[in-house]
C-alpha cells in the first residue's frame, strides 16, 4: 500500500505514469497547483499523466488512502508548497495509519 516512488520531482510537461501493482489501485490528485490540472486514474490501469501545471500535487490510491497511500509530484519549483501543506493539514485526519510517511514526502520540497 505504497507508491514507488512516494516522492517525485519532475519539469514541467514530464509524463508520469501511474502503473498499478494490481486491479484495486489507482491515482487521484486532491491537491494540485490548478483544478485543470488534476487527475483521477482508473483502477487497475496503467495511464500517463502529462505534468502541465509548475507547483506541488499531492495524490492518493483512491482505495487505499485511509491506508496511507500517498505521494507527492513536486512539477518545477514548489511554488505551492504553503498551500499544499495546508491541504495535507486538512486531510490527513482520514488516514487510520502512516500519517507519517506524507510528512517524509513533503519534507523533500525544495
Amino acid at each position: 500500500m505504497v507508491f514507488e516512488p512516494g516522492f517525485l520531482k519532475v519539469s514541467v510537461g514530464d509524463i508520469v505514469v501511474f502503473e498499478p501493482a494490481d486491479a484495486s489501485h489507482n491515482a487521484e490528485s486532491f491537491f494540485s497547483p490548478s483544478p485543470d490540472a488534476s487527475f483521477l486514474t482508473e483502477l487497475g490501469k496503467t495511464v500517463s499523466v502529462t505534468m502541465t501545471h509548475e507547483g506541488v500535487y499531492l495524490y492518493k490510491c483512491t482505495p487505499h488512502f485511509v491506508l496511507g497511500m500517498v505521494g507527492v509530484i513536486q512539477v518545477g519549483e514548489g511554488i505551492n508548497k504553503a498551500e499544499a501543506l495546508t491541504a495535507w493539514d486538512a486531510s490527513k485526519s482520514a488516514l487510520v495509519m502512516n500519517q507519517d510517511r506524507m510528512s517524509g514526502y513533503l519534507d523533500q520540497i525544495e
